[in-house]
């Protein structure tokens, strides 16, 4: 199932406003004949790849999934790991605050979680090692749920068209202007990254 968070990719809504978006579709799913609600996993790119990464929370899922958790979780170029860093260690942004408790970051559902990244993210200021850092920051106890995989030469959005725009939140929050350049190579490897690791993941469930 493929979900619209929103209709003007340059004019996302908060991210506590879609939460129970996603929520809602897999308390649909579950209700399916044909569907196991025990192997659904969500992926999503930039914007949903955070909406990946907060479903991911015990705190988020407990507030919206109505007992209800994915199994599996693919966050691809999320829109800036270090801010995701912040939030594990307790610490807001000036950029996102969010209404949610401080230590929302700090526990997790268990399911399993792969980052897929790219090396020269504006959002994260082109540090290959941000989305790392933010997994060696998760606590020990839900550390082992979480891997990544970064595409070194690849920059936000690459399956989407090349483009320039400024972000007031790119580079780790100082603001910068975001490079996306379009990668098939890349692309198609990720493509294929992604379905294995799904199939790993939820196939034996």
């Amino acid at each position: 199932m493929q979900i619209q968070l929103f209709p003007n990719p340059m004019s996302a809504p908060r991210f506590e406003n879609t939460n129970a978006v996603y929520f809602n579709a897999l308390k649909y799913l579950n209700q399916k004949d044909d569907v196991d609600g025990n192997k659904v996993g969500i992926a999503g790119y930039s914007y949903g790849a955070f909406a990946s990464l907060f479903a991911a929370t015990q705190w988020v899922a407990q507030a919206y999934g109505a007992g209800l958790k994915f199994a599996a979780h693919a966050p691809i170029y999320p829109g800036s790991c270090w801010m995701f860093t912040q939030w594990t260690k307790g610490e807001t942004t000036p950029i996102r605050k969010l209404p949610y408790p401080a230590d929302f970051a700090k526990t997790w559902t268990g399911a399993p979680v792969k980052i897929f990244a790219a090396g020269k993210d504006d959002y994260d200021d082109r540090d290959p090692n941000a989305c790392p850092e933010f997994v060696a920051a998760v606590a020990p106890e839900f550390r082992s749920s979480f891997e990544w995989l970064v595409y070194p030469d690849a920059t936000h959005g690459w399956n989407q068209q090349s483009s320039s725009f400024f972000v007031r939140g790119a580079c780790k929050n100082k603001g910068c202007t975001n490079h996306n350049v379009n990668n098939p190579a890349v692309s198609a490897k990720n493509n294929d990254d992604v379905v294995r690791f799904f199939l790993s993941k939820l196939a034996g469930k």
